[in-house]
């Protein structure tokens, strides 16, 4: 009888020690930068570049840009347009500084210079760092710091050791007089840990605008991700890829290729009138509304084209109201929108 007391006892123990174990999750870790958010703007401009880009491979399994010049060339014009329009915050896409080390700090060293000459916040794409990281620098006027994309697309991954992308652990919030900004990379838009630290960071009003960086195939998917993310959450979405169109398709406005960079963002019924900026794919049969999955799509750039979607947004107003008139906030929630093309 004591025999058996005891194994009950035990075994007993063993399932409470069972239930009250932690579960561990490993979510990012977020880092907070600030630049002047002490000094929030009405409305900060945006420029989201496209930029076209062959990739090859480089080393230890890893990829980086085919023709340097050319695209060194391509981010210093845009950079130069960025100027023109008076843009407050440059986003360009992944994969922008894969160079080797001297080409990429000469690039480096061009964007700090024109951020600090004109109050410009640079997401300046990304590149694989010594540790095989894909580390994205974020150019502010005042230093440069660097957030890393989290996982690996299944383009990164190798079955030998010490090749391939190593994923990173730590994301940067951007907290600026030009809004709160956390970039992401690519595949990270899709994870869950990675998403639902961007849903919670919108829950908790720490961010206003979730910018994704991208040199993807799949854009189609990536944009009915980013424009559900924005029906639901408080938020602003960008998608900055890359103009690869599959050259064995002739449809310009192929979803699942690559390009499509867009934005998304809450507008008044009365006041959509953006659907001339995107492509027919994303329209029901009568082309003139928006399919459901892109119900906040605002506009987005054909996947060969090579350019620069320019925007304001309303920082006092991300989402407008629905059944009071609240002027001084300044309607609408995005304005000056407009596609520029990289030879114009």
């Amino acid at each position: 009888m004591m025999k058996t007391a005891i194994c009950v006892f035990v075994s007993f123990m063993c399932i409470q020690t069972l239930h009250s174990q932690e579960l561990k999750v490993d979510f990012p870790f977020v880092k907070e930068v600030h630049y002047q958010n002490h000094t929030p703007v009405d409305f900060a401009r945006f420029g989201v570049c496209q930029l076209r880009f062959d990739i090859q491979d480089t080393t230890q399994g890893l990829k980086g840009v085919k023709d340097i010049e050319k695209t060194k060339s391509d981010i210093r014009i845009l950079t130069q347009k960025a100027i023109t329009h008076q843009v407050n915050v440059l986003v360009f896409p992944e994969l922008s500084l894969g160079f080797d080390k001297a080409n990429r700090n000469e690039i480096l060293s061009y964007l700090q210079e024109v951020s600090a000459k004109n109050d410009m916040i640079i997401i300046a794409g990304s590149y694989y760092n010594a540790n095989r990281q894909s580390t994205v620098p974020i150019i502010l006027p005042t230093e440069t710091v660097y957030s890393y994309k989290i996982k690996q697309s299944k383009f990164e991954v190798s079955p030998l050791s010490n090749e391939g992308m190593t994923r990173g652990d730590t994301l940067v919030v951007i907290s600026s007089k030009y809004g709160n900004i956390l970039p992401i990379v690519c595949v990270d838009l899709i994870s869950d840990d990675v998403q639902f630290v961007a849903r919670h960071l919108s829950n908790k009003n720490q961010i206003n605008t979730l910018v994704n960086i991208g040199y993807n195939p799949a854009a189609g998917e990536f944009m009915r991700e980013m424009a559900a993310l924005v029906k639901r959450h408080n938020l602003f979405g960008i998608i900055a890829n890359v103009a690869q169109p599959d050259p064995s398709i002739d449809d310009k406005c192929l979803e699942y290729g690559f390009g499509n960079s867009s934005v998304f963002a809450s507008l008044f019924i009365e006041q959509a009138r953006t659907t001339k900026l995107i492509s027919d794919c994303f329209k029901d049969c009568s082309k003139t509304k928006l399919l459901d999955a892109y119900s906040t799509l605002i506009s987005q750039m054909d996947p060969d084209e090579e350019g620069m979607i320019l925007f304001d947004l309303n920082l006092s107003t991300v989402r407008p109201p629905k059944r009071t008139n609240a002027p001084d906030q300044g309607y609408p929630t995005l304005k000056n929108l407009q596609q520029i093309k990289l030879a114009e």
